[in-house]
């Protein structure tokens, strides 16, 4: 494990730590060398003691060896921190206290340098209250007679109200639609959020003036682990290029050879399912049906192979428990990587804060969406063997789903195909449709 340098502490340079002078409080650890962000947190830390204090530190020294596994010497006498006088070794000055002296604390309570900095932080704060009080930090005021906008808390705006309704958001959202509509706009810390449902609108954002209306990179990173560079998430010449590749099933023909016969077969499933429960007088969740129908319904359109999340009355199995198979983890990662997906936006701006401290959540994120991936890529491997050696060249070979009508646009644009770029444009069209 090599050092690495993650901080710079005081005026001076890494010899004056070698040097016999007095030490001047704002050189408490002039050059950091660690691994660990923790020693530097608290080289700060105590940086900023020193200052305020007015102390004089050198307790002990600490020298980070640098070879493989990291090992920390302490030096109890400090006149033999010059060793080498040179920026070869690496010194970490720090003070120990085991209890705080009185008279030091006393001192720091004290302290004019203190006081100034509660008073300033407090007459800054008091700005930043009065400045958003009825928005969140980070946006501006704006003044659009068309739509309304809503109030929120100080320097939160919308937060606390997203946090709460993180469980039902589109029932809050469908609430405050119907209430504000045709627009309406809210704030979180650092972006504001404008709703509208008017047609002339939506009109203008999606057709007339769509070029002026990007993703940007916030939205991109909110869904990337997942759908990668999509058209749900990409703008400019990347959107055009899937846009142009997808469009090809967007016509009659698609409906009739592949949408119709797969819609026929499934809800001919769906009725053996209703008619299972009829008989055994057995309680149905219409959601938990509908939802499983759908998925169910677009893995086949668009990858070509079925899940079978409705035979064997799966439809009625209770999930993680005696009989969960591959589709039910499928089913279960599809599920969660699409309400995980939905509770970035409910707060867009500070999410990747809360995913850090949701740790269960991010880790069954990852999982799902390599659960999603895996089920992609093993599609495309095989058309994409297939088609090296010869076994797929007839273009209605390849029209028997949306995988293969991608592959196929891809081929006729003389395009390049690679397993990152199906799976995205497959995988959009599965969140799509579901």
């Amino acid at each position: 494990m090599h050092s690495k340098v993650l901080g710079v502490c005081g005026a001076y340079a890494g010899v004056e730590c070698c040097t016999s002078a007095p030490r001047n409080p704002f050189s408490l650890a002039n050059l950091l060398y660690v691994e660990e962000t923790g020693l530097a947190i608290l080289a700060g830390l105590m940086f900023a003691v020193h200052a305020v204090a007015g102390i004089s530190p050198g307790q002990s020294v600490v020298k980070l060896t640098q070879v493989d596994d990291l090992e920390l010497h302490e030096v109890e006498d400090p006149s033999k921190r010059c060793a080498g006088n040179n920026l070869n070794s690496f010194f970490v000055h720090y003070t120990t206290y085991h209890i705080l002296p009185l008279s030091v604390l006393c001192k720091m309570l004290t302290s004019p340098v203190l006081h100034s900095l509660i008073i300033s932080g407090f007459a800054y704060l008091t700005y930043l209250i009065f400045e958003f009080r009825d928005r969140a930090f980070g946006t501006t005021k704006r003044k659009d007679p068309l739509f309304k906008e809503v109030a929120g808390w100080p320097l939160l705006g919308q937060l606390p109200g997203s946090i709460l309704e993180i469980s039902r958001p589109w029932e809050a959202g469908t609430i405050m639609t119907l209430k504000l509509r045709p627009g309406f706009s809210i704030t979180l810390p650092g972006a504001r959020v404008i709703e509208i449902s008017k047609p002339e609108w939506i009109e203008y954002v999606q057709k007339t003036n769509f070029e002026n209306y990007v993703k940007g990179d916030m939205f991109q990173s909110l869904m990337a682990d997942l759908f990668g560079k999509s058209i749900l998430v990409t703008d400019g010449a990347a959107w055009k290029r899937s846009r142009l590749v997808t469009s090809r099933i967007f016509h009659i023909n698609t409906f009739k050879i592949v949408v119709e016969p797969v819609v026929d077969q499934t809800m001919h499933e769906v009725l053996e399912v209703l008619q299972v429960a009829g008989d055994e007088g057995r309680d149905i969740d219409f959601c938990n049906l509908f939802n499983r129908f759908t998925l169910d319904l677009f893995a086949e359109m668009t990858f070509g192979t079925k899940l079978g999340l409705l035979e064997g009355n799966s439809a009625v199995k209770n999930e993680g428990g005696e009989g969960y198979s591959y589709p039910e983890a499928f089913c279960d990662a599809f599920n969660f990587s699409q309400k995980h997906m939905d509770s970035r936006f409910d707060v867009a701006v500070v999410w990747q804060w809360i995913q850090k401290m949701n740790f269960r959540a991010t880790k069954k994120m990852e999982s799902s969406c390599h659960t999603i991936h895996d089920h992609a890529y093993t599609a495309i491997d095989e058309r994409m063997s297939k088609l090296s050696t010869g076994d797929l060249t007839a273009d209605d070979t390849l029209q028997k789903d949306f995988l293969g009508l991608i592959m196929l646009s891809h081929l006729q644009k003389g395009h390049t195909l690679t397993r990152d770029e199906l799976r995205d444009d497959s995988l959009s069209l599965l969140f799509a449709g579901r």
